[in-house]
């Protein structure tokens, strides 16, 4: 047995001193460990990674923008129609001299005979806003109200109204402000059919310029004013009137400016008239209201009328 151990010792020491080192091996030997031409690693296959899309944040307008989808909304803010002299067509392209420190709205509008067809076609409608080619849509800036029958105030119709009050112009600053609506598919509002791909679409180009604010006096002041932008409208009156409430108040308006005024009321109800030249009586829900004018070319006028009111409006 000490024979074997004796022998093992001087053994294990030789295995070590090889494993400690192939260069001082000799060459037999060495390559058994390394060979003289490194063996290639093995290379990994590139794995594809997921693509990430980087999406470019919207500019800032160069306007400010801020909602205003119905008349009565802002009531002292002129319609971007009131600086065109002729009448505003689907399709048209207009270039209007604003006052640059004058807001101006944008509103394109939808009505139909009752709620369950507004809310049978409104997905079907597809609005847009572009302020020199960039979309600033805003879905919260549209939304639904009610439409009085301009010819018969005890109706009123449901109705989809978008609308952008646009403000801070610079004088030699021109902006092109693009808006409107398409429908998508066949719609039917009650007393027309539009079919898929019927759009109503605006353009301004919007110069703002130095101009003296008109100054209102007892009326409005010097250009007619055309016939509000037009959006699909009844044809008809329906079937069953929806009575408003009692009207017991009658003013009369004489319109002697030439051309058109809209004139915003605010009482016991809401209303905004549209009124060419010439007389036209007004039959509102019972109570006094005040009002605010406007016509020739962008003047205003506030006041107040009641039951059996007249009210004269002429440009000087």
């Amino acid at each position: 047995m000490h024979h074997y151990s004796r022998s093992f010792y001087p053994l294990l020491v030789i295995l070590i001193i090889m494993m400690s080192g192939c260069n001082s091996l000799p060459a037999p030997i060495a390559r058994l460990f390394a060979s003289e031409t490194p063996t290639p690693m093995p290379t990994s296959t590139p794995t594809n990674l997921p693509v990430y899309h980087t999406f470019t944040p919207t500019p800032l307008p160069a306007i400010q923008l801020s909602s205003c989808a119905f008349p009565e909304d802002c009531p002292d803010v002129l319609n971007a129609w009131a600086f065109v002299e002729a009448d505003v067509e689907s399709g048209g392209v207009y270039t209007i001299d604003v006052p640059y420190d004058q807001p101006i709205v944008f509103q394109a509008s939808w009505i139909s005979l009752d709620d369950e067809t507004l809310e049978a076609n409104m997905n079907f409608m597809r609005f847009f806003f572009e302020v020199d080619g960039q979309s600033y849509l805003k879905h919260d800036y549209i939304t639904k109200g009610f439409k009085v029958d301009l010819e018969d105030p005890s109706l009123m119709y449901p109705m989809v109204s978008m609308g952008y009050l646009t403000e801070d112009w610079q004088v030699g600053e021109d902006h092109t402000v693009y808006y409107g609506f398409e429908f998508v598919r066949d719609v039917f509002d009650g007393w027309e059919a539009y079919p898929a791909g019927t759009i109503y679409e605006y353009t301004y180009i919007v110069n703002p310029v130095e101009l003296p604010t008109a100054t209102p006096t007892s009326t409005a002041t010097s250009t007619p004013v055309p016939t509000r932008t037009p959006t699909p409208r009844p044809t008809q009156p329906p079937a069953t009137p929806t009575e408003a409430c009692s009207l017991d108040t009658q003013v009369n308006i004489i319109n002697d400016t030439g051309g058109w005024i809209t004139i915003y009321l605010t009482g016991p109800a809401k209303y905004t008239f549209e009124i060419p030249d010439g007389e036209k009586m007004l039959n509102m829900c019972g109570g006094s209201y005040s009002y605010t004018a406007y016509g020739c070319g962008g003047a205003s006028i506030n006041g107040t009328a009641g039951d059996g009111d007249e009210i004269e409006f002429w440009c000087e």
